[in-house]
């Protein structure tokens, strides 16, 4: 799957980045209907924090390893 993905040409797979806020209509001030326009992220790699405009986004989190006594996720 997830090679795939990575064939997109209309795809950006940022790996190694966290997502910090939302960039929406409403915190920009626009008087428009309220919708995410993109998404701040910093780089792990280079320590920079990183402007994404985007009229789709999707986070893929893949949730947080040992919260819970029993996880799918890696140690």
């Amino acid at each position: 799957m997830l090679s795939d993905l990575r064939r997109q040409t209309h795809v950006d797979l940022l790996e190694n980045h966290m997502a910090l806020d939302l960039i929406t209509a409403g915190k920009l001030g626009f008087a428009t209907e309220n919708r995410c326009l993109g998404v701040y992220v910093f780089d792990e790699e280079t320590t920079n924090v990183e402007t994404v405009r985007s009229d789709r986004v999707v986070l893929a989190t893949g949730g947080c390893g040992k919260v819970y006594l029993y996880t799918t996720n890696r140690a």
